[in-house]
């Protein structure tokens, strides 16, 4: 009976570390989506910062285009 005990608490204690294993790389697993997380939420920032600069540059163009249209067709004097 003491070696079906020593046999049950060894299979018990390898399971405990098979589950620990896995823990840890769930855990992995988690950082890494973590890290990805983190690069894209800067990815949308930096999206959206550069949305805003090329509107800001669109609308500097349009101004500047208008000002060149309204000097080219001035009437000769």
């Amino acid at each position: 009976m003491t070696d079906e005990t020593d046999a049950a608490v060894l299979r018990f204690l390898r399971e405990i570390a098979d589950l620990r294993e896995f823990r840890d790389k769930v855990d992995g697993i988690f950082d890494r989506l973590d890290s990805i997380t983190a690069r894209v939420s800067t990815l949308e920032t930096m999206t959206a910062t550069l949305f805003a600069q090329a509107a800001a540059l669109n609308a500097r163009a349009d101004h500047l285009g208008t000002r060149l249209d309204r000097t080219e067709h001035k009437p000769d004097e």
